[in-house]
């Protein structure tokens, strides 16, 4: 499995505002996914599908076209409508955006699994949810960082550099987060 690892430097105000926005985005794809699970999977699933279990639009009667329009105008309806109640501007693909200034990216791994379960077994309360998260690291975590990766067969140069470049940052006042997806 591929892992791509950031670590950020922003403001405050700047964090702060990025992780709200990610909030409403997050609360936004939860109530989407509830409504689509209460009110449409059902009968969008009962579609005839293509061999890549895609919806067979070519092959649908005139009455599933109807029903299959319907649906599609009226989830978008919804999704809208959830939207405008959470104050979510969606992007031209209809997805949530994320607004805020991400930072500076001063560090980037590429699969370091070592240090990427390092600081969720340390610095992270939600161990089922690891991926695609914004985890704030203060001066404390940051030194314990730079000693593990100093130690034994932790030892690399590279993210030693990064983290001390991190912990200066937040002596000049500056948040700090790692940033996981895979």
């Amino acid at each position: 499995m591929g892992l791509d690892q950031s670590l950020y430097r922003t403001s405050k105000k700047n964090f702060d505002s990025l992780s709200a926005s990610k909030k409403l985005s997050d609360e936004f794809k939860s109530q989407v996914a509830k409504l689509y699970s209460e009110k449409y999977k059902n009968r969008w699933e009962s579609l005839p599908r293509d061999e890549y279990g895609h919806i067979d639009v070519q092959n649908l009667t005139n009455e599933q076209k109807d029903e299959f329009e319907s649906m599609r105008k009226g989830f978008q309806s919804d999704r809208t409508s959830i939207a405008s109640e959470l104050n979510v501007r969606l992007d031209e693909y209809n997805e949530p955006i994320v607004d805020g200034d991400v930072g500076e990216e001063i560090g980037y791994w590429g699969k370091n699994w070592e240090l990427h379960n390092y600081i969720i077994d340390n610095f992270w309360e939600d161990k089922e949810h690891d991926n695609v998260v914004d985890i704030p690291l203060t001066k404390e975590n940051v030194e314990q960082i730079i000693n593990w990766c100093t130690t034994g067969d932790n030892y690399d140069d590279y993210t030693e550099e990064i983290f001390k470049e991190a912990l200066n940052a937040i002596e000049q006042g500056d948040v700090i987060y790692y940033h996981p997806w895979y």
